[in-house]
């Protein structure tokens, strides 16, 4: 799972411990490096062994553009889609990417699921940013499809 901002702007890591908290959960942040700006957090959801993986990149960051004009360029072949073109626009216009890794193996995948989207979502929202599922596609904050993929 990817989240696009097209803001800078970043929760710091209370703020989204406080919004998760919503989502039914018992959760555990670790941290790095600060609060503020946060690269990588842990996100420890009651009852789970294995953490979701939080990670934060700007655009300056090494092979980020790289990435973000492959997914432009990949869009643009998405022509069955008449959200294509505004989200190739949206990539090009992307300052941060985040990264949701859900454990491989787990108790609950229906949790952690939800927990995922979640976390989409509200970064998505803070970021003004869309979000990106593999194998199913690209969504607005609020969950709506934008472009399925096939």
């Amino acid at each position: 799972m990817r989240i696009f901002g097209k803001s800078d702007r970043c929760p710091t890591s209370t703020v989204l411990a406080e919004a998760l908290e919503s989502s039914a959960c018992t959760l555990q942040l670790a941290c790095e490096p600060t609060n503020d700006d946060w690269r990588h957090i842990e996100v420890l959801v009651r009852e789970q062994e294995t953490p979701i993986y939080l990670d934060r990149f700007h655009r300056t960051d090494e092979g980020i553009r790289g990435e973000l004009q492959a997914w432009a360029a990949w869009l643009e072949t998405c022509d069955y889609s008449p959200n294509h073109q505004s989200l190739m626009t949206h990539m090009i216009q992307t300052q941060q990417v985040f990264t949701v890794r859900k454990p491989v193996d787990c108790a609950n995948e229906v949790l952690i699921d939800n927990v995922s989207v979640a976390i989409c979502q509200f970064l998505a929202q803070a970021a003004d940013g869309i979000y990106q599922i593999d194998g199913k596609g690209f969504f607005a904050p609020d969950g709506t499809m934008l472009l399925q993929e096939f």
